[in-house]
């Protein structure tokens, strides 16, 4: 069913792509679209692979501010992933010398404070570019799980004692609810609504500001930013605002994912770590970069693959060559589609062998 889902997920977002469709089919797409979604829990078994691709999504839609529409290719906001579950979990948590406030109190608050500190960081980052941004977002990603554990600023005698746990902190746990005779349960129902919400929240944010002033800029600046400087864009301002924009969609996720993990660690794989980091760029490439549904396609197409790939896991030959097979998938995508399936949705062309050539050739992969 997940596969279905999956499945009808980019076939109506590729219908809301289109720009030259008829505007009462690409409302009907939409409405179809999250009416879907919004009974998915009902309709399918398990809602986990669902729940990891809005979220993921929502981190990569974070991603797309910086990396695709202002072209400043960051490899470290897995470190903004990991903080905003940190910093909700600190305000979030039971133990002691935590103030255990509701989610939609800690949550927010978190994406509040790691977009501030993102915005402090911008300031000096970007006033590199090309691999020299790329390093110094990388390190960013190194460092903060050394912050997160630094004890003379965090630790038991600390500026803020044991804001993080010395590195160790708990989530609330999730008790199920009852609605109208229905019950909720956390991991089938409540948490894949979080995480619907979040996806929905990248997904109105980019198609909100993509089409305003400080889209139009950071599109100027990823074209010629001494340009856009000249015909009066505040480069530095809106680079520092996608960077808080991508920090703060990051934290997003990264918190609503803690949330439901329940305990985090600086050593847990789901937070600080490469896997992450490349992730959100890759579920960016395959559906396209700078573009409104880019991410939610991609990260449908990544998750419908990887749940199809758990299907054939029972035989265990297959299984050894998972991620081979996944790896062969993401070299092939960066090689024939380096601008996307959004590229072939936009301009209507059909995805053939000679598309793939083309592509190869005109983009110099």
């Amino acid at each position: 069913m997940n596969l279905i889902i999956f499945g009808l997920g980019i076939v109506l977002a590729t219908l809301a792509a289109r720009p030259k469709i008829n505007p009462t089919i690409r409302r009907t797409a939409i409405a179809l679209q999250i009416g879907i979604f919004l009974i998915a829990p009902f309709i399918t078994n398990t809602t986990a692979v669902l729940f990891d691709a809005l979220t993921a999504m929502c981190i990569a839609y974070g991603w797309n501010f910086i990396g695709g529409y202002a072209g400043y290719a960051a490899f470290g906001n897995a470190a903004f992933l990991g903080l905003g579950a940190f910093v909700a979990a600190a305000f979030m948590s039971r133990q002691p010398g935590h103030p255990n406030w509701p989610w939609f109190v800690g949550i927010p608050l978190s994406v509040a404070i790691v977009a501030a500190v993102a915005g402090l960081l911008g300031l000096a980052l970007l006033r590199l570019r090309g691999q020299y941004f790329s390093i110094a977002t990388m390190g960013i990603f190194v460092a903060m799980p050394e912050v997160v554990n630094w004890d003379a600023f965090f630790g038991p005698h600390g500026v803020i004692p044991n804001f993080f746990g010395s590195g160790s902190l708990n989530f609330p746990l999730v008790r199920d609810a009852h609605v109208l005779g229905l019950t909720l349960t956390a991991d089938q129902h409540l948490f894949y609504y979080l995480g619907l919400s979040t996806a929905l929240t990248g997904l109105g944010l980019t198609a909100l500001l993509s089409r305003s002033k400080f889209g139009y800029s950071l599109v100027a600046i990823r074209e010629n930013e001494e340009a856009a400087e000249v015909m009066g864009v505040n480069a530095t301002t809106s680079k520092v605002a996608a960077y808080m924009l991508s920090a703060a969609l990051a934290a997003l996720g990264g918190a609503v994912l803690g949330y439901k993990l329940t305990n985090i660690t600086t050593e847990a794989e789901a937070f600080f770590s490469v896997a992450n980091n490349l992730q959100m760029i890759i579920i960016c490439l395959i559906g396209g970069i700078g573009t409104v549904w880019g991410p939610w396609i991609g990260a449908f197409v990544l998750f419908g693959i990887q749940e199809l790939l758990r299907t054939f896991s029972s035989n265990l030959n297959f299984l050894e060559w998972q991620a081979v097979v996944f790896g062969t998938v993401f070299i092939l995508v960066v090689l024939f589609l380096p601008r996307g399936l959004m590229l072939f949705i936009r301009s209507g062309e059909r995805l053939t062998w000679r598309s793939f050539v083309k592509s190869l050739l005109k983009y110099r992969v």
